[in-house]
């Protein structure tokens, strides 16, 4: 029996992943520099990335691009980049 929602909440979890990673690298170790311009660029990047492999899709067989696909992809890395922002943040915030 298949799990409902169990595709969604994949995209999600990978692309929350990949907002992770292009934040990191984004931000080249300075965490503190965190901000909303950061979380801005990650997920226009991630949102583009996305998009592309949705398209992408649209050449493969059985395959076809899906735009709840893309909103759970983007919903992943939405929760991760604000989750770190709070999370960053708060830290941020104890060390001054």
């Amino acid at each position: 029996m298949p799990i409902p929602f169990f595709d969604k909440f994949m995209h999600g979890l990978f692309y929350g992943v990949l907002a992770f990673l292009v934040m990191r690298a984004w931000l080249q170790g300075r965490y503190a520099s965190l901000d909303w311009k950061a979380i801005a660029m990650t997920l226009f990047i991630v949102a583009l990335y996305g998009l592309s492999d949705e398209f992408h899709q649209s050449f493969i067989p059985n395959r076809s691009p899906d735009v709840a696909d893309w909103l759970a992809d983007m919903s992943g890395a939405a929760l991760v980049c604000v989750t770190l922002f709070f999370v960053w943040g708060k830290h941020r915030r104890a060390g001054s």
